[in-house]
């Protein structure tokens, strides 16, 4: 049992569809809801919350702690899970415990038994593309190597060369098609759809190191512009 076990922690995932939150202590989830399918994320959270403070016979002020996922993501979902996240650490006065989603996914999916030399969880980042990272496998953990990168699937193939590398995630299952030749380049998909859950968030805050961060200092990691930026930036052009 690792020393932040004995107290209740929330969990917020909102870059992945569907968002999700869950509460945890002692190393076990006591309660978990899902934004309903075709609901907004900005008016959801608060009351799941106060769902699942109730299944679990708690209150708001029981909370010792917040993890939450940075991105990327849906840029929806990762500044409305994290205005949230942020809001409820500070209201209550606890830490904050961020952390990039395609490091959590890495971390779940080293912690759930995929073997290889290396890990690529993949996020469906639309318009062709995916966002995606590689972790080698460092015993016990998962080590980046090189940036959070925001790009088309064919091109991953030529960065894994007689590389043992495990390929999840829902960008996976997004591109399968793509990635059905991957055996013969060193790498191969992973059963399930390796979609992180806020359940999942808080097996790897409980079973890894996440560090706190200053509320005020966390800010989103979305990779690549929003359509929103693109357009605001071409304006100016």
């Amino acid at each position: 049992m690792t020393r932040r076990q004995g107290r209740l922690i929330l969990a917020v995932e909102s870059t992945c569809l569907p968002g999700s939150l869950a509460l945890g202590e002692g190393g076990h989830v006591l309660a978990a809801r899902r934004v309903p399918e075709g609901k907004q994320y900005s008016g959801e959270f608060l009351p799941l919350l106060d769902e699942a403070l109730r299944e679990a016979g708690r209150e708001r002020e029981d909370l010792g702690g917040v993890v939450v996922t940075t991105g990327p993501g849906s840029f929806t979902g990762i500044r409305v899970g994290l205005a949230f996240a942020k809001g409820i650490a500070a209201a209550l006065k606890v830490p904050l415990f961020p952390i990039p989603t395609l490091d959590a996914m890495a971390r779940a999916a080293l912690l759930s038994g995929v073997e290889g030399e290396f890990l690529c969880p993949l996020l469906d980042a639309r318009k062709g593309e995916v966002y995606a990272a590689f972790y080698r496998i460092a015993g016990s953990s998962v080590v980046r190597e090189g940036d959070y990168i925001s790009t088309a699937p064919e091109n991953l193939l030529y960065k894994i060369e007689n590389r043992n590398v495990a390929f999840f995630g829902p960008g996976f299952r997004r591109y399968e098609e793509v990635f059905s030749s991957v055996s013969k380049r060193g790498g191969r998909g992973t059963e399930g759809d390796g979609l992180l859950d806020a359940g999942c968030l808080l097996e790897v805050y409980f079973r890894t190191e996440i560090p706190p961060q200053n509320p005020v200092e966390v800010t989103a990691l979305y990779v690549r512009p929003s359509e929103a930026e693109l357009k605001k930036k071409g304006g100016r052009e």
